[in-house]
């Protein structure tokens, strides 16, 4: 199949395949149609491969875009110069289709691999293993999860992977982390200063000259 061929004959068609119109996500108000039209077009996108993937736009509004991007093969401006308009479900039933779909996906999964209950009866009777009789703070100790320890360039790394994945999170991380350091540093001099306040010495300075006639005074003449 040429590029034309599916730009032009295929790629449109399937887009307009996954935008029915569908206004309702509660069931008890949807009608039988749009529940047939959410269920066909579960199945469509479980069998091509494709879901609406979570993502913030610059504004830092939350959108779900098409993964993969089909639509931006098929997005033809105007003479006129104007912005391509492409009709694209609510964002609110674009949300729903996406759980649908990855639960669709997950049980399709689970019907292509052997169930435990099938090998389990084809399978002889099979000694119980010593593993099985460990008591029951072993079985804990084995099932307990470590963090691994990650160096100082593993965590830039994961930090710079966190800001690329969504950048209004990460800025806002990083602003409230600036706005708790500053925090601890006016709590911390606010302590300082309570405790020279509150200090049973006192000292005073006095900075300046005097014009008076000045002497030495030995320690014997005051004794």
């Amino acid at each position: 199949m040429s590029p034309s061929v599916l730009v032009v004959d295929v790629v449109p068609w399937l887009i307009a395949s996954l935008s029915p119109n569908i206004r309702r996500i509660n069931p008890s108000l949807q009608t039988k149609e749009e529940k047939l039209m959410i269920q066909r077009l579960i199945q469509l996108m479980a069998s091509l491969g494709l879901s609406f993937r979570h993502k913030y736009r610059p504004d830092g509004s939350e959108d779900y875009a098409l993964e993969p991007a089909l639509n931006e093969l098929v997005e033809f401006r105007s003479r006129e110069g104007g912005t391509p308009y492409q009709y694209m479900l609510p964002i609110s039933v674009r949300k729903m289709i996406a759980r649908e779909v990855e639960l669709e996906q997950m049980r399709r999964n689970e019907k292509s691999s052997p169930s435990v209950k099938q090998n389990n009866s084809k399978s002889p009777a099979v000694a119980v293993d010593k593993s099985s009789e460990a008591t029951i703070e072993e079985k804990a100790a084995k099932a307990a999860y470590v963090l691994p320890e990650l160096s100082d360039v593993e965590l830039v790394k994961k930090d710079e992977a966190l800001r690329k994945r969504n950048p209004f999170a990460f800025a806002h991380r990083e602003a409230k982390r600036k706005r708790d350091e500053e925090l601890n540093a006016k709590l911390k001099l606010q302590r300082t200063n309570d405790a020279h306040k509150h200090s049973r010495v006192h000292y005073k300075f006095n900075e300046g000259y005097t014009c008076g006639i000045k002497t030495a005074v030995y320690i014997s003449d005051l004794l």
